[in-house]
């Protein structure tokens, strides 16, 4: 039975070389996903957590959340 989605959450780059860690990681996740059947993949994060990264790789941003724990809490979702 496919899986719908994959959910992802804590991913947190600091420098460049983090960054293309989280490329490639994202890239494995979406093969897996394909792989399971899914059909898209979610992703959360905070505001200071380079959500600029996401939508570089074709991530859609479907909320934003203000004023969580000081800062935006952002949802982004991928259909594969």
């Amino acid at each position: 039975m496919p899986h719908d989605d994959q959910n992802i959450l804590h991913i947190a780059p600091a420098t460049e070389l983090e960054e293309e860690r989280i490329h490639t990681l994202l890239a494995r996740v979406e093969s897996q996903a394909q792989e399971r059947g899914s059909r898209k993949i979610l992703l959360n994060t905070y505001g200071f957590q380079a959500p600029g990264l996401y939508w570089h790789l074709d991530f859609q941003e479907v909320a934003t959340i203000d004023d969580v724990l000081g800062t935006s809490w952002h949802i982004f979702l991928k259909r594969i």
